[in-house]
């Protein structure tokens, strides 16, 4: 969800259940020019469940309102909407009644259905769309052969040998910032780079789908992190002094040996897998009932959403004694994707939290404090995650 789009919850007792995303939205005229409308919002309604969109003529001048009012369709026949986001994130919305020849060349696009409701137009044909230019893009570092780890941070290149070098390389290769932003990194995909032994077999090992800081329980109270730890963590275990940590793996409906806690999942009925409690959240639980960290739907929601419309998973091999890496195919092109198969994920146990929490000097006041909340998934289960996916061999001609 983009920065501009802020949830919102309205007071009233009968729109408790619901959840209220404001947009940036803009009437564009045939002359080109913009109208915002202020009060334009999609209304989210889990008990059906369905999405509204509302407010768009609230205020508006430019546009007469009977065009779009309920029984419109039986005055003016020949009614077009259409609709599309912006690089700004503004969504853009043009009405045109009465072009019949417009209408015409609407009916001809590539995978028209009459009956549709809402129906896709497609922009970019042939080549040279998105997934054409990450994929040249891709082919170019795969043709640099070996690269140095390496950070781009504010346009400056650093070397880096951490263990998660290997995405931030990448990163860096393609352009990127290690401004830890919430939008995709490249042409609209989110890009996630993992090392392999040897490139082509599908990879085993679990790779980190998403990063997030949780937004509720002690966590997140005044110096609650230091509470978490002094309550769940525990002392390092390869005897490094003063440390004090909170790792593992933590899975739904499992209480972990070491920091005793249960990963739950709040708000969601696997049963009616269309629905979902905006109210709920998926945390951590101690024996006695504390919420010791959570996540709401609401901050998932707009983590995963906006980052993973689109995703590429791209493989590369490793020397760690020189910290080098060099990337090559397959890609794993990913698309198709909604919060209720994360959801899915979690609770069928394909997902899973894999914290890396850490007080360096923890008995210390200049103790020294290193939080990594990471969600995690089996390479080879990251399809379930996702309505398409696709492995690509970009150095192919």
């Amino acid at each position: 969800m983009p920065e501009w789009m802020t949830e919102t919850q309205k007071p009233k007792a009968q729109d408790a259940k619901r959840i209220y995303g404001h947009l940036h939205f803009n009437w564009l005229s045939l002359e080109g020019n913009e109208e915002n409308a202020s009060s334009a919002k999609l209304i989210y309604y889990p008990q059906y469940p369905e999405v509204r969109l509302s407010g768009i003529m609230k205020g508006v001048r430019s546009i007469p309102s009977e065009y779009l009012r309920e029984k419109a369709g039986e005055v003016y026949e020949n009614r077009l909407l259409f609709l599309g986001v912006r690089s700004d994130g503004a969504t853009l919305g043009m009405l045109i009644v009465g072009h019949e020849a417009l209408r015409h060349e609407a009916r001809q696009t590539e995978g028209y259905e009459h009956e549709a409701g809402l129906h896709p137009l497609p922009i970019a044909t042939g080549v040279n769309t998105p997934k054409d230019r990450l994929l040249a893009r891709l082919r170019e570092i795969n043709l640099m052969g070996w690269v140095k780890g390496r950070k781009l941070v504010q346009g400056n290149v650093i070397e880096y040998s951490a263990q998660n070098a290997v995405g931030y390389t990448l990163e860096a290769l393609l352009g990127i910032s290690a401004n830890g932003d919430n939008q995709p990194d490249f042409e609209g995909y989110e890009i996630k780079g993992y090392t392999v032994a040897r490139f082509g077999p599908i990879y085993k090992k679990a790779v980190t789908v998403l990063t997030v800081e949780p937004d509720m329980g002690v966590y997140r109270e005044e110096n609650g992190i230091l509470r978490f730890l002094r309550e769940w963590g525990y002392p390092d275990k390869r005897g490094r002094e003063d440390r004090q940590n909170f790792g593992g793996i933590h899975r739904v409906g499992h209480q972990h040996k070491d920091t005793r806690l249960t990963l739950r999942v709040t708000g969601f009925d696997p049963a009616k897998p269309d629905r979902l409690d905006p109210d709920g959240h998926v945390s951590y639980f101690s024996e006695d009932g504390t919420l010791a960290a959570g996540w709401s739907f609401r901050k998932l929601v707009r983590s995963w959403s906006v980052k993973h419309g689109r995703a590429a998973y791209v493989p590369a091999l490793a020397k760690k004694e020189s910290n080098e890496y060099f990337y090559g195919p397959p890609v794993l092109v990913c698309t198709e994707t909604d919060f209720l198969r994360v959801l899915s994920g979690l609770i069928n146990g394909l997902m899973f939290t894999d914290p890396a929490i850490k007080a360096e000097n923890w008995s210390l006041p200049t103790r020294k404090l290193h939080v990594r909340n990471q969600f995690r998934i089996k390479f080879s289960d990251i399809p379930h995650l996702y309505g398409e996916s696709e492995r690509i061999d970009y150095t192919a001609e």
